[in-house]
């Protein structure tokens, strides 16, 4: 049975940047990525890595700190601190997050 872990869910549906704890599987990562492929977005402070959907191509998007937009929900869960990715708990505080994190759509103004 799969242990539950800390993560940060960044839903740009709901505009939403919330904590929360998830089962550590593969399936649990592609539910919440909107899909079966899911890759490697973007490092957070070295420590915790950003997941997204390979294939998403829905209008909702977002971006963290500037650096890349996304295309449907991000993952945030704990890496190993020298760049390799690790299923453990997510260490960046959400107050951290969430004024990093802009909200927008494809095509229009915003990220």
């Amino acid at each position: 049975m799969p242990k539950t872990i800390r993560a940060i869910i960044v839903c740009p549906f709901t505009r939403e940047v919330r904590e929360t704890q998830i089962e550590n599987s593969l399936e649990e990562y592609q539910r919440i990525c909107g899909g079966g492929f899911i890759e490697f977005g973007i490092w957070i402070n070295r420590q915790d890595v950003l997941y997204v959907n390979d294939f998403a191509h829905w209008g909702e998007c977002f971006e963290i700190g500037g650096q890349r937009i996304f295309s449907g929900c991000g993952l945030i869960t704990g890496g190993d601190g020298r760049g390799g990715s690790k299923e453990r708990s997510a260490r960046v505080p959400l107050r951290e997050i969430r004024p990093l994190v802009r909200f927008g759509m494809r095509g229009k103004a915003g990220p």
